[in-house]
């Protein structure tokens, strides 16, 4: 991660629960790292590193080895009040602070209901003495949202729009996704959890409209998806009024519509899919009990829930395979779980492959790909020696490949290019350093790390037209083509606020998240 202007620190936070489950961005400034200090009171942890992506085991909640308290669902961070991310059971997120103390807290979703962590985090950040810039630095320009809508016509490639204006106070994007009509959709965290949360559309042009009513307070969305029938469908986790979740439909027009007939009683929703015949998909499992399903719903709310053929597998994302069946990952690291692909026909029978994976290998992301097959990333050998990337055939075959990788690197996040390959982010070193990889469908491997900074935060990968690949990358926005050379924007992006959840619009322009902002990148 450079250090541009002021210095932006991310905190990489792995949450460990068992009992729960413009132009390139260049600059002279000193390579200096800066100075992290965490105290926990809670467990006594004092940390001091030169380093700025620092691993917190959270154990604020006193959810560790067991400690017996049932029922936990999510936890969301907030930074000085104002909620930064929200954290999943198993999941490694970012949140992003500048110079500087600021004052973590945390808030855990239990059976719906928040439960307030019993001490605050408080985490110092300051810069050591500098060394002289070798030449003139880049200048920052203020950055502002947009105070009307913008089109991107005639603006040039790299170029960063930012806009706000209709965003609830102290809200944040928790994703994107291209829908109907070319507008994108967003869900929105509240700033308060007892606050109703909502369902935001931005146009190509940047006019945001937000719906709230009808959204049960406390919502934690999971997933948001187009429906076969032009309505937008979400998962809602848990939230005070579903303690359990529901499926959710969002008209065009803003007309809520929530479902849980035919919901297991110890399942949350998580991801969702459209599939064959009409209907969506989704997974359900319970963050207590080893309960788990794969649910089906039909446009009109009518929702199966499908277990026999699961075993231990714990599902986790889905895709649409070229077969038409839905296919998930199961990953291995869990509890009461086996690494496993599994197939779901659309009459709900369920088929799990798992010669070819050795624990501790551990499945997490599923692409289909070329040729019939699908992709998936592998992200811990056996051993700890690293990752792989799979293939599985629509017959179940499942094939590794290793060469080519980064020894003990972990691949996540696999996503098919225009040019016929695959392409993955690649975390190296704890997450600390990162790289980018293509593999081609015969199996061949390359990583690329030229032009990444050393300590990156590799996001999501999108793929254009064009064929080229793009990605947020810490403070940055970076470009990789299909011969890896790599190109990265920050000119207009937020101070403090890292891009997240890259999404490509209708029109093709690249839309991000960046704190309570949503924006646009001319590709």
């Amino acid at each position: 991660m450079r250090l541009t202007g002021v210095v932006r620190t991310a905190f990489l936070v792995a949450l460990l629960v068992s009992a729960a489950g413009c132009g390139a961005a260049t600059t002279a400034q000193s390579t200096a790292k800066p100075t992290v200090r965490i105290i926990s009171p809670v467990n006594g942890a004092k940390l001091s590193s030169e380093t700025v992506s620092i691993h917190l085991a959270i154990s604020h909640f006193n959810l560790v080895a067991g400690a017996g308290q049932a029922g936990s669902g999510q936890v969301w961070i907030y930074a000085n009040g104002r909620v930064e991310t929200r954290l999943e059971l198993s999941t490694a997120t970012l949140v992003d602070l500048s110079p500087g103390t600021s004052t973590l807290t945390a808030v855990l979703v239990t059976n719906g209901k928040p439960v307030a962590s019993s001490a605050p985090i408080v985490v110092s950040v300051s810069l050591p003495p500098t060394l002289p810039p070798t030449s003139p630095p880049q200048t920052q320009k203020p950055v502002s949202c947009a105070h009307a809508p913008l089109p991107s016509v005639g603006l040039k490639p790299g170029t960063i729009s930012l806009f706000c204006k209709g965003l609830p106070a102290g809200g944040a994007a928790l994703g994107l996704l291209a829908g109907p009509g070319g507008d994108l959709w967003f869900p929105m965290a509240p700033a308060d959890y007892a606050d109703s949360p909502g369902i935001g559309r931005i146009t190509p042009s940047g006019a945001i409209t937000v719906f709230s009513q009808g959204l049960p307070a406390g919502c934690f969305f999971d997933k948001l998806v187009t429906g076969p029938d032009g309505n937008l469908w979400f998962t809602d986790f848990s939230s005070a009024a579903y303690p359990n979740g529901a499926i959710g439909r969002l008209t065009p027009y803003g007309t809520v519509a929530l479902f849980t007939n035919g919901l297991s009683p110890v399942h949350h929703p998580g991801d969702l899919t459209v599939g064959m015949g009409g209907n969506l998909w989704f997974t359900a499992t319970s963050v207590s009990t080893r309960a788990k399903a794969i649910g089906r719903i039909s446009p009109s709310g009518a929702i199966t829930e499908f277990t026999k053929g699961l075993g231990r597998a714990r599902p986790m994302s889905m895709v649409v395979g070229p077969d038409g069946d839905i296919w998930f990952v199961s990953g291995g690291l869990l509890a009461h779980s086996i690494p496993a692909i599994g197939r779901v026909t659309p009459s709900g029978v369920i088929t799990l492959f798992t010669k070819g994976l050795t624990p501790p290998y551990s499945p997490t992301s599923i692409v289909a790909g070329p040729g019939g097959n699908l992709w998936f990333t592998d992200g811990i050998g056996a051993g700890g020696s690293g990752g792989a990337i799979g293939q599985i055939t629509p017959s179940g075959v499942i094939t590794l490949f290793t060469k080519g990788l980064i020894a003990g690197s972990t691949p996540w996040d696999i996503t098919a290019s225009p040019d016929g390959n695959l392409w993955f982010v690649v975390w190296l070193a704890g997450g600390q350093r990162a790289a980018i990889g293509r593999i081609t469908p015969s199996g061949t491997i390359t990583t690329f790390t030229k032009g990444l900074p050393a300590l990156g935060t590799l996001g999501n990968l999108v793929a254009t037209p064009g064929g080229d690949m793009w990605f947020t990358d810490g403070p940055e926005i970076g470009r990789i083509t299909p011969s890896g050379v790599i190109t990265a924007f920050e000119l207009g992006l937020p101070k403090g606020q890292l891009p997240g959840n890259l999404t490509l619009g209708s029109g093709g322009d690249l839309w991000f998240t960046a704190g309570s902002a949503i924006g646009r990148i001319v590709p």
